[in-house]
């Protein structure tokens, strides 16, 4: 069994489909992609790292260079999109709705 707390979405190039999930058997959270050009949509990747409690928010940069992601366990992670390298952890409390801004520059979320 899984839940999605996270948003779904589309990459900005309608490339492939961005999803964080929990398992909540063994728990597992992860960010995967998926390939939309396949019938049955295949896994680009999958990235477990860096988290240790459920996956709440995620937003993609307008340009798709870089990926922002919340969680449950206070933090804040960067991430390069392409690459999957984590750039930088903040420690925040209680983050939810993330949101970069049209240059990138800037992240802003809501606790």
């Amino acid at each position: 069994m899984f839940i999605s707390p996270a948003p779904v979405f589309w990459t900005t190039k309608n490339e492939s489909i961005v999803v964080a999930f929990t398992f909540t058997d063994d728990r597992v959270d992860m960010i995967c992609e998926f390939d939309a050009s396949e019938s049955i949509p295949k896994t680009v990747r999958a990235s477990s790292k860096g988290y240790t409690h459920v996956i709440n928010g995620l937003a993609l940069s307008p340009d798709c260079v870089l990926l922002a992601s919340s969680s449950f366990d206070d933090t804040i992670k960067l991430w390069a999109f392409g690459s999957g390298q984590l750039l930088t952890s903040f420690d925040v409390k209680f983050p939810r709705t993330l949101v970069l801004s049209p240059n990138s520059r800037q992240l802003a979320y809501l606790a």
